[in-house]
């Protein structure tokens, strides 16, 4: 599977409203809501080639969570770009992780958000992660999710429920939490969308059970299709997982990756398959009129 690790021998930089800033140098306020109230939200996005991946996807969700909760972007999307493209290049790096966050900024206290003039608005980036043979273990968290909830169909800072999954997977030691609605029905993965591949399907659960409406899945989708592999999205249970299907993560840093146990279970990984998908799905995202430059260009 195709991944880099990019050595960073200098002192990583971000930015923050409009400048370039050392990590040392980075200021939030401490009356900053997005850290008192986890009143903010993030996406996260893969840079290759000088293209943000996926970034019309990402930008649309993003406003989705932003008409939702009654939060400002006071940054043109070009703005966005270039302040991803100036990151990239203080990060001295053409492959990446990006991450940018939009806090309603600082208020008075409380959680009426009253006295909120000026969103605090950061870019940060970090090398993308190595994946060795790409196959990861995970366990199923003791905690679910309500299906309903609103805020499973935006990226919200408030993630604490999930905090508290991944303390679960590490005390487990595995990589991964499998994760739950009030119905014992499969959500997704805590990093990332679930689905179930055949060598004749691809299967993930419907949006209904309460999942992140992940950006990644319909390239997958797409991926699969042009392999012969159609798609179906179809609530499942732990019961119905067959031993015989490989379980995959998929999410926009790692884009596809197989589960190779599951609460100790062994399922297929099957690799060449896998790494088929891989490829075919970043070449589409590549060639896709939703990846975005940043250079400038």
């Amino acid at each position: 599977m195709l991944s880099v690790q990019i050595p960073m021998s200098k002192p990583i930089k971000f930015w923050l409203n409009g400048g370039l800033h050392a990590a040392g140098e980075t200021k939030i306020p401490v009356n900053d809501r997005g850290f008192l109230l986890g009143d903010a939200l993030f996406e996260t996005l893969q840079v290759r080639e000088n293209l943000a991946l996926n970034w019309r996807a990402h930008w649309e969700r993003l406003h989705h969570g932003l008409e939702l909760c009654a939060l400002s972007l006071p940054y043109s999307e070009a703005a966005m770009l270039r302040g991803i493209g100036d990151v990239m290049r203080a990060n001295e790096a053409k492959v990446g992780v990006i991450r940018w966050t939009v806090s309603r900024g600082e208020g008075s206290r409380g959680y009426f958000p009253v006295d909120c003039h000026a969103p605090n608005v950061l870019i940060q980036f970090r090398a993308l992660p190595q994946t060795g043979d790409g196959a990861i273990s995970a366990a199923t968290s003791p905690w679910t999710i309500y299906s309903k909830d609103p805020l499973q169909s935006i990226k919200s800072t408030s993630r604490l429920n999930y905090v508290i999954m991944a303390i679960h997977a590490q005390k487990s030691g595995v990589d991964e939490c499998l994760v739950l609605n009030e119905n014992q029905e499969i959500v997704e993965w805590l990093s990332g969308n679930f689905l179930i591949l055949t060598e004749s399907k691809l299967i993930g659960p419907p949006k209904c059970v309460g999942r992140l409406d992940g950006v990644t899945v319909p390239v997958i989708v797409q991926a699969a299709g042009e392999m012969g592999i159609p798609y179906s999205a179809v609530p499942l249970r732990l019961s119905e997982l067959d031993s015989t299907s490989t379980l995959l993560l998929t999410n926009s840093t790692r884009i596809v990756q197989p589960v190779h146990t599951l609460d100790s279970k062994p399922y297929p990984t099957r690799p060449d398959l896998v790494n088929h998908l891989f490829r075919n799905a970043l070449d589409i995202l590549l060639k896709s009129h939703k990846s975005m430059r940043v250079d400038g260009t």
